[in-house]
């Protein structure tokens, strides 16, 4: 009776820790479509269909355009807004003609992600003044 009560018991522990491993690894996925070409950090990425998928897990952002032709892994950094977003948007800084992926931005939520500028973007912030233009996501 000891005994299986002993692998029951186990039985029970293994099932919550296996439904807590999967939950950790549930991602985060917002699809959106630009109709210009920008740069993703170092990656040069074509106007087209994307999804951006966090991995909870690792805390990574994937890039990939829909037919998965082009991707990038992002370095970017948590960040915060006042408020809770209205709705979920991508925002691209652009430099004269040339844009940059920004910020990536979840509806209902007051956290987002903040790219982190590639050289490229650096130099061109220091030559031009950047605007910025927001492209809604789902």
């Amino acid at each position: 009776m000891k005994t299986t009560c002993m692998w029951a018991s186990i039985g029970v522990v293994l099932t919550v820790l296996t439904a807590l491993s999967a939950q950790a690894q549930i991602t985060t996925k917002l699809t959106f479509t630009t109709t210009f070409p920008f740069y993703a950090g170092d990656a040069n990425m074509p106007a087209g269909e994307y999804q951006v998928t966090e991995n909870k897990n690792t805390g990574q952002l994937l890039l990939q355009t829909t037919s998965a032709s082009h991707s990038a892994f992002l370095t970017a950094r948590r960040t915060k807004a006042d408020q809770a977003r209205a709705q979920s948007e991508i925002t691209f800084k652009k430099y004269g003609d040339i844009y940059f992926l920004n910020r990536i931005w979840m509806q209902g939520r007051r956290s987002g992600f903040k790219v982190l500028p590639s050289k490229f973007e650096q130099t061109q912030a220091k030559q031009t003044t950047g605007t910025e233009q927001q492209v809604p996501a789902k």
